[in-house]
């Protein structure tokens, strides 16, 4: 369309790319210069370093030396009772949590599926239909408020101030009392009959 504008973005493009090439360059560079390092890279247990410091039995080092045979590591079998009690009552708590979890997720399903349910029967039950976005902004807006009221009432509840719970159980419920009203007014009166 236009010659002289189409050769100054050539011009422009070529530019950036020549000076974009230093930069890669450098990037890479630096990145190489990691894998340099002593015990890094793939390598690593393939070079051989002598920093000049004698080495004790089995090339463990000076210290190595002084402790004798109570410095190797006796394996596994070497863990206690306790420790087998500890393993045991970690995965007993991890289980406990994951059962937990599974039940959570499953109320929630649950609670969502009964929203929507009542939704879809007010949109139904409605003289004129909703406009979809109309209807997905509200939800949304809802949903987003009240995970924000629950994760300040977690808090508040792990840091046991009463005060501020309280005043999150109002919000809460004046959240629902708007939402029912604006659902109300637009979608319909609830399925099941009159509030």
């Amino acid at each position: 369309m236009y010659p002289d504008n189409e050769v100054d973005m050539k011009k422009r493009w070529s530019k950036r790319l020549l000076m974009a090439f230093p930069v890669a360059a450098a990037l890479m560079v630096a990145s190489s210069g990691a894998w340099a390092q002593p015990g890094h890279g793939p390598a690593a247990g393939d070079q051989k370093h002598d920093d000049g410091k004698a080495k004790g039995p089995e090339g463990k080092g000076p210290e190595a030396k002084d402790k004798g045979p109570e410095a190797k590591d006796k394996g596994p079998e070497a863990k206690g009772p306790e420790d087998k009690d500890k393993g045991a009552a970690a995965k007993k708590d991890a289980q406990e949590i994951l059962d937990a979890r599974k039940d959570l997720a499953k109320a929630r399903r649950e609670a969502r599926a009964a929203a929507k349910a009542d939704v879809l029967a007010r949109l139904r039950k409605a003289d004129k239909p909703m406009p979809p976005a109309a209807l997905r902004q509200e939800m949304t807006r809802h949903a987003q408020r009240l995970a924000r009221l629950a994760r300040m009432r977690e808090l508040a509840e792990g840091a046991k101030d009463t005060a501020s719970v309280e005043r999150i159980d109002s919000l809460i419920a004046k959240e629902n009392d708007r939402h029912d009203r604006w659902m109300d007014k637009h979608v319909g009166a609830p399925a099941g009959g009159v509030q």
